[in-house]
């Protein structure tokens, strides 16, 4: 573990941005982050690498379909490099509503806020499910605080404590707008999450869903095909399907006029 740390530690003053910020640009909004260590480095690297599918070209799709004035989600918000670029997007008469149940996480999603000088987000240090309760949390050390995950599995140590809400239910108790988009990152809590949040996504005004399914880590006996039956179920059609490693991201829809959709370019079946 010594060592361990000793590399990565040499692999950062290697790296090191200048001021300690990383200036990207995605879809044409350019924003700045924060490095202040090699996982935050490394996760920023791996989000705009230009290789393959990747985050930010994920992310680029969403921010098509995105106008000013809109509403998203951002569940599983992390570090809020998603939250910042669709809140430069969608303007200050816009709203992003992000959530991260990881305090130490949220904590730099806000100074990433902050960072960007955004006053159209709201921060809900909180994890969405399909019922009440304190959840665990757990985390891949291989891959650093972005795996955090409230599902247990092989090689993920103990983080932390999370309240878990029913995702209808705090939009009806904080009377928060409709969203017109949702993106959904929760390592393998992407069922849950649908569930609780089912009337919400029914609503006509929720157009987009941008999800990330993690089919090792589903709850057993659940696969990839229950995620896109229950999208199906409420009305979200698959627009984009671009398999990623052990992930596959998808770019869901509802029935939308002429020139609403960015390209399809489906390689993965659901």
């Amino acid at each position: 573990m010594i060592l361990n740390n000793l590399i990565k530690a040499l692999l950062f003053n290697l790296g090191r941005p200048r001021h300690g910020q990383v200036k990207m640009t995605v879809g044409g909004e350019e924003a700045r982050f924060f490095a202040r260590n090699y996982e935050q480095l490394r996760y920023l690297k791996r989000f705009s690498d230009e290789e393959g599918i990747n985050e930010a070209r994920i992310l680029r799709l969403l921010l098509e379909v995105l106008k000013p004035r809109d509403t998203v989600y951002d569940i599983g918000a992390n570090i809020g490099t998603h939250t910042v670029f669709i809140a430069k997007r969608i303007g200050p008469s816009g709203q992003v509503i992000s959530f991260e149940p990881d305090s130490d996480i949220a904590q730099i999603l806000e100074g990433h806020v902050r960072l960007n000088r955004l006053k159209n987000v709201t921060v809900f240090r909180l994890a969405l499910g399909n019922r009440e309760y304190e959840g665990d949390l757990f985390v891949d050390e291989k891959i650093g605080r972005g795996s955090t995950s409230l599902i247990a599995t092989d090689g993920k140590t103990f983080s932390g404590r999370a309240s878990v809400v029913r995702g209808d239910r705090i939009v009806a108790e904080k009377r928060l707008p409709v969203p017109r988009a949702v993106k959904i990152d929760v390592e393998g809590y992407e069922i849950e999450v649908l569930e609780g949040l089912e009337r919400t996504l029914r609503h006509d005004e929720c157009s987009y869903l941008c999800c990330e399914i993690h089919p090792a880590l589903l709850p057993q006996g659940r696969t990839q095909s229950d995620v896109f039956r229950i999208a199906r179920g409420l009305g979200f059609s698959p627009m984009g399907i671009y398999p990623r490693g052990r992930e596959i991201h998808t770019l869901f829809g509802k029935s939308a006029g002429p020139g609403e959709h960015p390209s399809n370019s489906s390689s993965a079946r659901g």
